[in-house]
């Protein structure tokens, strides 16, 4: 929580990206990988949400002089 905001918000464009493209790329060839490819796949919005959310957080949390709310 004492990070910058942007690297939340940059881990959660990694996970989509990861669990979206990279997972399912590499769990088509291997076979132990497949049915954690099956399982999360579909879940991408789930673990990339919860980046961006900190995120929003830590952005409001960070800039409340900014937004007038010392």
């Amino acid at each position: 929580m004492s990070l910058p905001w942007q690297v939340s918000v940059l881990l959660g464009e990694a996970a989509f990206v990861g669990f979206k493209w990279i997972l399912p790329a590499m769990g088509s060839s291997n076979i132990s990988l497949k049915p954690i490819t099956v399982t999360y796949s579909g879940m991408e919005w789930l673990f990339s949400g919860l980046f961006l959310l900190i995120g929003a957080v830590l952005f409001v949390a960070q800039n409340r002089a900014w937004l007038g709310q010392e």
